[in-house]
C-alpha cells in the first residue's frame, strides 16, 4: 500500500509541475484581462494544452516524445522569463488563499477518481473497458519516437493493432500526457493511467469552476457547489473508472475553450480598442491553442462545443448592434486554429471519420426499418 500511495503521489505531482511550467508564462502573457482573477487555476490547462499540441506536431513529423519535451522545455523556459520579468514571480500563497474552493473540489475528483486503487493496493486499470491495449502501447511507442516509427518496431500484437492511429480510430492526446508524464516521472503505462484519467477530470472540474465564475458570473460559493456535482457526476466517473481516456483527455478543453474563446469574441469594443497589437494576437493565440487543443484529443468533443458556440453566438448577435465585430473576430478564430490544428484534418479523413461514422448509420438503420 505504501508503494501505490508513492506511485499514485508521484504520478500527480509530476503531472501537476508539467502542467504548471509549462503554463505558467502563457497564462501571464496570453489570457485576456477578462479572466485575469482566475489566471492561476487556468495555467494548468493551458500547461496541458500546450504539451499535447506540440507534442502531437513532433511525433508527427519529427520524434519522439523526448524531442517535443525538450522544445516545450525551452519554449516554456521563455515564456516563463518573459513572464517572470515582467510580472513577477508566482503568487503562489496568494492564489491558493483565493481559489480553496476549486482545489478542493478538484481533490476531491482526484480521490474519487484513484479510490478503487485503494481498495484493490495495487495499480491496475479500473473497470471493463478494454482500450488500455491501445493507450499504454501508443504512449510508450510515442516515448521512444514518432508515430511513423511504431509500425518498424519488433514484431508483436500490440505494435500491429496501434502502427495506424488514425485507422483505428486513436486519437493521440491522451497518449501524447501519458507518454510526457511517464517520461518525466520514470514511471509505467500501468502505474500512471488511472491517475492520470483522475487528474484529467479534475482539471476539467476546475475548467467548470472558472467557466462558471468568468463566463455565467456566478459567485464563488456556488461555482464551487456547481463544480463539486460535476466532480461527483455518475457518467463522468463511469467514464474514468471504464478508461476512456481520449473522452477524457478532451473534457478539460471544453471549458477552457468556451472560457477563452468568448473572452475574445465577445471582448469589450473599447477595451478591445485600448490593446496593442500585440496583445490582440496573444488573446487570439490562448483561444486557437485551447481549440486546437480538441481535434488531438478527440475528434467529436468539437460536437458540442460548436452546439454550443452556436447557440451563444446567435444569442450575442442579438443581444449587439456590431454584429459584424464578432463575426470577424469568430472567423479569424476559426482561420488561426485550423492552421494550428493542420495536421488532424488528413488524420481524420485516414480512417477516424469512417469508424466512428458506423454507430451513427446503425442507429439510422434502427430508425429507419424498426
Amino acid at each position: 500500500m505504501i508503494t501505490l500511495a508513492f506511485e499514485l503521489v508521484l504520478v500527480l505531482l509530476v503531472a501537476s509541475l508539467l502542467a504548471f511550467w509549462n503554463g505558467w508564462g502563457l497564462a501571464r502573457l496570453l489570457l485576456p484581462a477578462v479572466v485575469s482573477p482566475w489566471r492561476a487555476l487556468l495555467t494548468p490547462i493551458l500547461g496541458y494544452v500546450l504539451t499535447i499540441l506540440v507534442g502531437y506536431w513532433v511525433v508527427r513529423f519529427i520524434g519522439g516524445l523526448g524531442w517535443a519535451l525538450g522544445l516545450i522545455a525551452l519554449l516554456s523556459g521563455w515564456f516563463n522569463w518573459l513572464a517572470w520579468r515582467r510580472y513577477g514571480p508566482p503568487q503562489i500563497i496568494t492564489a491558493i488563499r483565493h481559489h480553496w474552493p476549486g482545489l478542493v473540489v478538484a481533490g476531491i475528483a482526484v480521490a474519487f477518481g484513484v479510490a478503487p486503487l485503494l481498495s484493490y493496493g495495487y495499480a491496475a486499470p479500473i473497470g471493463g473497458g478494454w482500450d488500455i491495449e491501445n493507450y499504454w502501447p501508443t504512449a510508450r511507442y510515442l516515448v521512444r519516437g514518432p508515430v511513423s516509427a511504431i509500425a518498424t518496431a519488433p514484431p508483436n500484437p500490440l505494435r500491429d493493432i496501434n502502427a495506424d492511429p488514425p485507422r483505428i480510430g486513436l486519437t493521440l492526446g491522451f497518449s501524447i500526457w501519458q507518454g510526457s508524464v511517464d517520461l518525466v516521472s520514470g514511471s509505467e503505462p500501468l502505474v500512471s493511467f488511472a491517475p492520470l484519467l483522475a487528474w484529467l477530470r479534475a482539471l476539467g472540474v476546475v475548467g467548470i469552476y472558472v467557466l462558471l465564475q468568468a463566463v455565467f458570473t456566478m459567485r464563488r460559493g456556488p461555482a464551487a457547489f456547481a463544480a463539486l456535482l460535476a466532480a461527483l457526476n455518475g457518467l463522468l466517473l463511469w467514464t474514468s473508472y471504464f478508461n476512456f481516456g481520449m473522452q477524457l483527455a478532451a473534457w478539460p478543453l471544453l471549458p477552457l475553450v468556451l472560457t477563452l474563446g468568448l473572452a475574445t469574441v465577445r471582448a469589450d469594443t473599447e477595451r478591445w480598442a485600448a490593446q496593442s497589437f500585440v496583445g490582440r494576437v496573444a488573446h487570439y493565440c490562448a483561444a486557437a491553442i485551447s481549440l486546437a487543443a480538441v481535434p488531438v484529443a478527440y475528434y467529436p468533443a468539437l460536437g458540442p462545443l460548436g452546439l454550443m458556440a452556436v447557440g451563444i453566438g446567435v444569442v450575442g448577435l442579438g443581444q449587439t448592434r456590431d454584429r459584424w465585430r464578432l463575426i470577424k473576430r469568430a472567423l479569424v478564430l476559426v482561420l488561426l486554429t485550423l492552421v494550428l490544428a493542420a495536421p488532424t484534418i488528413p488524420d481524420y479523413f485516414a480512417g477516424f471519420n469512417y469508424r466512428y461514422s458506423l454507430p451513427l448509420t446503425t442507429l439510422v438503420s434502427f430508425v429507419l426499418y424498426h
